[in-house]
């Protein structure tokens, strides 16, 4: 069992007894959970018992949004993905083929940053337009600290990498972040009313994608498991009280008709106490990450398999045939 939170009460703590039926607290990293959480929690909000809702999710990669909204109709469009899952619309999010107001709402996480400047306001516009009821855009927006995490972070994957930047993180930089007074400003011009709140603690961010990208550079089931341990402690104790500031990305709930009510903020922001306890978890999880390394790394010249009379495995691969320190058997997604 993973023991609670320092100052919190066990009895509610036990992330077996968070975890939904189809498992997203342990399947998904606390970078993917806590944004589509977000669009969950928006949307509960709002729901009157019983109600189901229209639900599109713009530039929905992986089909996602469905697994976190199982009662309610979800599409999703993506025009960089070729999908053959029923709920697919082919698309752009700049030119959504939908009349007016054809879902009740509209959502995009993480999308609005890798749309060049130039097309923002109109990716907005569309999403505004084919909304009925509200939209929810979740984005890292600029701020200083926000560009030299993700900076660090690509440094992060480039060790790990060869050299080579993570694409996702390279189009943020070349495109550069939304500002966030301009969107809101946007928002005002347009009589739109909003709510907004934070999203992903910015310093455990930064901390903890590095860290997956240690673990993604290895194949070994045993990592793999730590991580899962560590994306269910997070995603049930720790997510709760991931939503203050400075945050890394930012939650926008965009009225279109009517007044929505916004979540309930939850528990207290991360404190130190907590903040403590997930970054001992998180050397934990590097740590593992470490061993499965040493473990499936290329065997020295003092012990080569040809020595041995072995048959020597192709060079750059692990024994299970995933190539070795790449990621590639275990992307992280932006």
């Amino acid at each position: 069992m993973i023991p609670p939170a320092p100052g919190e009460p066990s009895s509610t703590l036990d992330p077996r007894m968070c975890r939904s039926a189809d498992g997203l607290e342990g399947d998904l990293t606390f970078d993917l959970y806590g944004r589509f959480a977000a669009i969950r929690a928006a949307i509960a909000a709002n729901r009157t018992a019983g109600q189901t809702f229209s639900v599109l999710d713009v530039g929905g990669r992986g089909n996602l949004t469905r697994r976190f909204l199982p009662e309610d109709r979800v599409l999703f469009l993506d025009p960089n993905v070729e999908s053959s899952d029923e709920n697919f619309i082919e698309g752009d999010g700049c030119a959504i083929p939908a009349a007016n107001g054809s879902f009740d709402w509209v959502v995009s996480t993480d999308v609005f940053e890798h749309v060049p400047q130039e097309r923002r306001s109109l990716f907005l516009a569309e999403q505004l337009r084919t909304a009925r009821l509200g939209v929810i855009l979740i984005a890292p927006f600029f701020t200083p600290a926000v560009r030299q995490a993700e900076i660090n972070v690509n440094e992060n994957f480039r060790v790990l990498n060869d050299g080579r930047d993570h694409p996702w993180l390279r189009e943020h930089i070349q495109n550069g972040l939304p500002d966030a007074a301009l969107f809101e400003s946007c928002l005002r011009e347009r009589g739109l009313a909003f709510h907004a709140s934070g999203n992903n603690c910015l310093r455990l961010w930064q901390l903890l994608i590095g860290i997956e990208f240690l673990v993604a550079s290895t194949c070994d089931d045993g990592a793999r498991s730590a991580l899962r341990e560590f994306n269910l402690y997070y995603n049930t104790v720790v997510h709760p009280h991931d939503h203050g500031e400075p945050s890394y990305r930012r939650v926008y709930l965009i009225e279109k008709s009517g007044s929505l009510r916004a979540p309930a903020p939850g528990r207290e922001p991360i404190g130190d106490e907590l903040y403590l306890e997930v970054t001992r978890r998180a050397v934990d999880l590097a740590a593992a990450a470490l061993r499965a390394q040493s473990r499936h790394a290329p065997p020295t010249a003092q012990s080569t398999p040809a020595a041995s009379g072995a048959r020597e495995p192709q060079r750059g691969r692990c024994s299970r045939n995933c190539w070795f320190r790449r990621g590639t058997c275990h992307p992280i997604a932006s």
